[in-house]
């Protein structure tokens, strides 16, 4: 019975986690398969682990990372990126994910796992979060998975990476001229499905910067970027 109630309540959880991803699977079975831990595959002779998925998913998190990072800080030199890449997809991160999602109780370990606190160490969280980014770009294409790494990372993207983030560096630099906090002002235009945001920001005597996007967040950050540019110019 206790083996039973236990496969129901991991079953439950992994509905319930499909639900957070908010991708619809067509093939439900890929999603299963991301959560098997080599633990599991050995002890149940099962078919496969998800080993290969994390492989795939490792690829697919670095590219979609890498993207977002060059469109949000096109100014930084490539170091700096590289430097910011690795510490977004890094272990940490990766397992404060699945932690938020609750990966934890969906996946399928072996004994010796489930009674050592497997379903939450860190390295077994993070695999399992590559693995499914790799079940969502098979079963969804490339759109899928970037649009589920984009929304997993978005809540820590600037918390990771910190005074990197324009908005803050411009906030410091005019705090430190004592110019006051900047004022962001923002118009959107466009239909629904396709909007557009256009931010302008004012430090000290009026607007020094300017920038678009696809959202509000974006155009912020390019009219931040923009702004300290023009003071950290020399006149």
């Amino acid at each position: 019975m206790g083996r039973r109630s236990s496969d129901a309540d991991r079953t439950e959880a992994v509905r319930a986690l499909a639900q957070r991803l908010g991708h619809r699977f067509e093939d439900p079975r890929l999603l299963e398969l991301a959560l098997v831990h080599r633990s599991a595959f050995a002890e149940e002779q099962l078919p496969e682990s998800n080993e290969r998925l994390e492989f795939l998913g490792d690829s697919v998190l670095g590219l979609v990372v890498t993207d977002a990072l060059y469109r949000r800080r096109g100014e930084q030199a490539e170091g700096r990126l590289a430097r910011a890449r690795a510490e977004l997809v890094d272990e940490r991160s990766l397992a404060e994910i699945a932690r938020r999602i609750e990966v934890g109780p969906a996946l399928r370990l072996g004994r010796g796992e489930r009674d050592s606190g497997g379903r939450n160490k860190s390295s077994i969280l993070a695999d399992a979060t590559e693995a499914i980014i790799g079940a969502v770009y098979l079963d969804g294409g490339f759109e899928a998975a970037q649009r589920l790494v984009l929304a997993l990372l978005e809540p820590v993207f600037d918390q990771r990476l910190g005074t990197g983030d324009p908005k803050s560096k411009l906030q410091e630099l005019a705090a430190a001229r004592g110019l006051g906090d900047p004022e962001y002002t923002t118009e959107t235009s466009g239909p629904d499905h396709c909007k557009q945001f256009k931010t302008t920001v004012a430090v000290g005597a009026g607007p020094i910067g300017s920038g678009t996007g696809s959202s509000k967040r974006q155009s912020e950050q390019a009219a931040a970027t923009m702004a300290l540019a023009a003071l950290e110019t020399p006149d």
